[in-house]
């Protein structure tokens, strides 16, 4: 049997945060059953011989939106069409203001084990600011809550760098939900994105300047570390064995099918790698799939069968956003021929400056980012384009 994973979008919302650049928008009751119904047919259609989900990722958009209901019909309609490995991961993101303790529970009963719960600050002022929905008030609700019913994998989302965020503000943010000892931390600095409100109002907001934005994350990773958590990816902090391990399938290049208007797909079949998104149209997704179709073509865009030297790319790209970094033994593996044949000059340079560390000889090397590095690391990463 070959693993793969699972992504679900949804992508309703209440409103739309401002920072996000997200596949999201609001949406009216009618919509959103068609949506489902056509989200049924799409698990229906797929081809699930040879195959058994290792994890199973529910995000948006804001999954918790939705009734329950919608939820328990679909992962119910996983459970008939494929196998599930034992221990699989299933994961789903939730807003703190969309969710009760009688939605938790049944997110519990139809299986779902590990929740994301998008806290983003502790401040109310500045959850206002960015255009969210609840309450921190609502947000120790849903978390106390989860914990209550039984969920002992538990994420929180936070957000740094907000338009006029202090550091102690911040700090103070990253103390109270460290103390609320989940198993997991995801902590993304605010990037500002064309076509969302933040982008609109750029001119009359105030963000942090870059010496501060550096400063944070200095502070995120030695605070986290203190209290236990290990960072293995750029923005991602963990106890231990607790990483994400549906999102470590994406940088570490594994076999992942999406569903859903937006959900994009990485599939392998011999030297065969090829990548698809669905359509990022919601109602043209639901009324192609509620149409009948003989197959999935009718909703597959932005189709691309990777070149070896794409793969390569990526190979190092994606895998350098983990702390454990790339290994030589891997590439050698995938691709047949040694890494330092293909990147020997740059991994030199990169490590000449300061930006990436060595461990290991020959085939058992393994190359990553020093904490130097992450702090630049789009500029790192883009030394591994091979164009």
């Amino acid at each position: 049997m070959k693993e793969v994973s699972v992504y679900v979008h949804i992508p309703f919302c209440i409103q739309k945060c401002y920072y996000c650049d997200f596949f999201s928008a609001p949406a009216d009751d009618q919509l959103k059953r068609d949506y489902m119904s056509a989200l049924l047919r799409q698990i229906e259609m797929t081809e699930w011989d040879n195959r058994i989900i290792k994890s199973l990722f529910i995000g948006g958009g804001t999954p918790s939106v939705l009734p329950s209901f919608f939820i328990e019909e679909m992962t119910g309609r996983f459970r008939e069409k494929a196998k599930f490995a034992p221990d699989c991961e299933i994961s789903m993101e939730v807003n703190p203001g969309t969710v009760d303790r009688e939605k938790l529970s049944r997110y519990f009963v139809c299986g779902i084990n590990r929740l994301s719960i998008g806290l983003q600050s502790a401040d109310d002022r500045e959850l206002k600011a960015l255009g969210r929905i609840h309450t921190f008030s609502e947000f120790v609700d849903a978390f106390e809550a989860a914990r209550m019913i039984g969920f002992w994998n538990l994420n929180i989302d936070l957000i740094s760098s907000i338009p006029g965020q202090s550091p102690e503000s911040f700090q103070r943010t990253l103390r109270t939900a460290a103390g609320f000892l989940p198993e997991h931390l995801s902590v993304y600095s605010l990037i500002l994105e064309e076509g969302t409100e933040f982008y609109r109002r750029r001119n009359e907001l105030v963000f942090p300047d870059e010496d501060t934005v550096v400063k944070t994350d200095e502070f995120t990773r030695e605070y986290l570390r203190e209290k236990g958590y290990v960072r293995y990816e750029i923005s991602n902090y963990a106890r231990e064995g607790r990483a994400c391990r549906h999102n470590c399938v994406y940088w570490q290049r594994g076999t992942y099918l999406g569903f859903g208007a937006g959900a994009a797909s990485l599939i392998e079949d011999g030297d065969i790698h090829k990548r698809y998104t669905i359509l990022r149209d919601v109602k043209e997704y639901a009324r192609r799939m509620l149409a009948g179709p003989e197959n999935l073509q009718c909703v597959m865009t932005d189709i691309q069968q990777l070149s070896r030297r794409e793969r390569m790319e990526e190979f190092m790209y994606l895998g350098l956003r983990m702390t454990d970094g790339v290994s030589a033994e891997h590439f050698l593996h995938d691709f047949g021929i040694p890494i330092r044949e293909v990147y020997g000059g740059i991994l030199d340079e990169m490590t000449v400056k300061g930006l990436m560390d060595v461990e290991g000889g020959g085939e058992q090397e393994r190359f990553f980012l020093t904490e130097r590095g992450f702090d630049v690391s789009n500029v790192v990463m883009a030394q591994f384009l091979l164009t």
